[in-house]
């Protein structure tokens, strides 16, 4: 069996591009391009981790990825630790992202204590996710910042092939960020048959 923490990495959440030199080794000089240009903001960057970053935050990968929040509630409590936060979405493995604090308290309820309040979030997406190496940029995750914006500050950026057997960021598993509710693709040949099944349902939901 594997240790617990090589499942799955957790980010880094900082109050000020200062403390990325203390945990991350800075391999590309274009990484303050895209820090003056999106952070604060919804993008994660993935280098290699300093030895003051254990391997519980990285899923015992050498890397590690950070983020300044666009949040001023979020930005405050972080400085107010005097260290970097490692933390997942406030939501339940699987399932969609919450956007406010009533979908943080529909999905988790009572599993958690305090229920931070910072406003409803400015774009409902998750962080676009960029690892950075001696060569240039490879996309992890697609995210609140559309590649095409980030590759007019660095030049192209490659895309990573999901290995899930050892993701370096969150987002890379099979399934993850899904909807509950079942989605049907409609075409000539299931239309009929979603008709059916709906109008069973209730006349409420019958497809027009």
């Amino acid at each position: 069996p594997f240790p617990i923490y090589t499942f799955n990495p957790l980010i880094l959440h900082i109050s000020s591009p200062e403390y990325l030199d203390k945990i991350a080794q800075i391999n590309n000089d274009k990484v303050n391009l895209l820090i003056e240009k999106f952070w604060p903001g919804p993008l994660t960057l993935v280098m290699p981790k300093k030895d003051i970053v254990p391997k519980i935050v990285t899923a015992g990968n050498d890397t590690v990825a950070v983020r300044m929040p666009n949040n001023k509630v979020a930005l405050e409590l972080i400085g107010r630790c005097e260290v970097p936060i490692a933390a997942p979405s406030a939501n339940v493995f699987g399932r969609l992202s919450p956007t406010t604090a009533s979908h943080v308290s529909e999905q988790l309820g009572e599993k958690v204590n305090i229920i931070l309040d910072g406003g409803k979030t400015t774009i409902g997406l998750e962080s676009t996710i960029i690892k950075v190496n001696d060569e240039g940029f490879v996309l992890l995750r697609h995210g609140g910042i559309p590649i095409e914006e980030i590759q007019k500050v660095v030049g192209k950026i490659n895309q990573k092939v999901n290995e899930n057997n050892n993701p370096q960021s969150p987002g890379q598993l099979p399934f993850h960020y899904s909807p509950c509710i079942p989605i049907y693709f409609i075409d000539e040949v299931n239309e009929s048959k979603l008709k059916n099944k709906l109008s069973e349902i209730g006349p409420e939901f019958a497809v027009r």
